[in-house]
């Protein structure tokens, strides 16, 4: 859906969602030579979408709703048939 709904703010470069986690860690490099300083460079697995941000939604995530005040919510499909 990035760059193709009409709702959708342009951005560049394109954002993403960062999901959960689908591997382990894989460590690239450790440096511990000095006591005082340990160094470790990791890759990290994650499921991602491109965020499609509106002006009060993200439409890759519709299923968070907007607080409209301490004890209401929006969803994005109220907001669309009002």
């Amino acid at each position: 859906m990035a760059f193709t709904h009409e709702e959708v703010i342009p951005h560049f470069p394109p954002q993403i969602i960062i999901g959960k986690q689908t591997q382990d860690d894989k460590e690239f490099l450790v440096y511990d030579e000095n006591p005082l300083v340990k160094v470790v460079i990791s890759e990290v697995t994650c499921e991602y979408n491109y965020s499609n941000p509106t002006m009060y939604f993200n439409l890759s995530i519709p299923h968070i709703e907007l607080k409209t005040n301490a004890y209401t919510t929006l969803s994005y499909a109220q907001m669309k048939q009002s």
